[in-house]
């Protein structure tokens, strides 16, 4: 690998890392708030009213 291709790499990891952790930093701060809520699952949901979909 060249050397302008190593150093391209590292900062497109570098820039990833630092977005990867503003995202969960904000996302604890919502979860703080109570302004985030875990989205509901269908798999945990059964309801018998439902047709159950067969593939």
């Amino acid at each position: 690998m060249e050397r302008e291709e190593f150093y391209r790499l590292k900062k497109v990891q570098e820039k990833k890392k630092k977005i990867r952790a503003q995202s969960e930093k904000d996302l604890k701060l919502m979860r703080k708030l109570g302004e985030y809520h875990e989205p509901q699952s269908i798999l945990d949901t059964n309801d018998d009213d439902q047709d159950e979909i067969l593939f």
